[in-house]
């Protein structure tokens, strides 16, 4: 270079390899320590050195300079970032090299600010994360809870099931509006209807034979009172004689009742030869 007030084209070659170079570092202080550097090799500047908000208390560098010292701050919209201090053995070489150098701090200021942005950005993304992993653990662990407790319910619901399929009366629930709720296999089986036609019919619709004694039934839960009502004939089978119980169900949400029907055929055929025997008895003393 014969004359060193002209430009270097290899200086200005190093500042563009520098603005290459500087968004692959790891962090602010990196960034100045490697800038500063390489502009120590721009005619004119005898040291460089600087601050910034990262490293120390900037406002003490922000506007303190000698007779030969030069600030050039970084900042970007009106928040300055860092500032390099030059100080100069030689202005007027220097000073055709200061545009570049402030263009410079203007692309550092916009590296600065991307990589706040991806900072910020990936701190909130990784917050996210945290919180939808959270979530999902928890949506995980209420769902397993709800599962177990619907096998339980499940589990208790045929328990009961199974307890009144085994009684060998009818029994049949209703709800409020007289639409049945429960129907066990003696149901299905003396009145011939199964349980999945049945649930949620009115008891009339699919017992008809019962449509006499649905005034006594809404009775029952009106009043809260349980009603015996024996020797009656609700089964299809005319020959056939069931006691009829009914019990007024009262829970947290609905009233309703439980309709027990048992088969006293054989006990009334029983008494009715007991009378019978008895008349026998009674017409062989008249005869003696």
């Amino acid at each position: 270079m014969s004359n060193n007030k002209e430009l270097s084209a290899e200086i200005i070659g190093q500042i563009a390899l520098m603005q290459g170079v500087v968004a692959q570092l790891p962090n602010t202080k990196s960034i100045l320590s490697f800038v500063s550097r390489g502009l120590r090799d721009i005619p004119g500047v005898e040291a460089i050195d600087y601050c910034s908000d990262d490293i120390t208390d900037i406002d003490n560098c922000a506007d303190v300079t000698k007779e030969n010292q030069m600030l050039f701050p970084i900042e970007f919209k009106q928040q300055r970032i860092a500032t390099f201090i030059i100080t100069i053995n030689d202005f007027d070489t220097f000073n055709i090299y200061a545009p570049y150098i402030s263009n410079f701090t203007n692309i550092l200021a916009i590296t600065f600010e991307e990589r706040r942005q991806r900072e910020h950005n990936q701190k909130l993304l990784n917050n996210l994360e945290k919180l939808v992993t959270e979530r999902t653990y928890k949506l995980q662990k209420e769902i397993s809870i709800r599962e177990e407790a619907e096998r339980d319910l499940h589990n208790a619901r045929k328990y009961i099931e199974g307890i009144l399929d085994s009684m060998p009366s009818i029994i049949i629930a209703v709800d409020n509006n007289l639409n049945i709720t429960q129907w066990n296999l003696e149901a299905a089986t003396s009145i011939g209807t199964n349980q999945d036609i049945a649930i949620g019919k009115a008891i009339n619709s699919t017992f008809p034979k019962f449509t006499k004694y649905l005034s006594i039934i809404s009775q029952s839960i009106e009043k809260c009172e349980s009603k015996h009502i024996p020797k009656q004939q609700p089964y299809y089978d005319n020959n056939k004689y069931g006691d009829i119980t009914i019990y007024p169900l009262l829970t947290d949400s609905s009233k309703g009742a439980v309709i027990r029907i048992d088969d006293v055929t054989k006990k009334m055929q029983l008494e009715e030869l007991m009378i019978q025997n008895e008349k026998m008895l009674s017409i062989g003393g008249l005869a003696a």
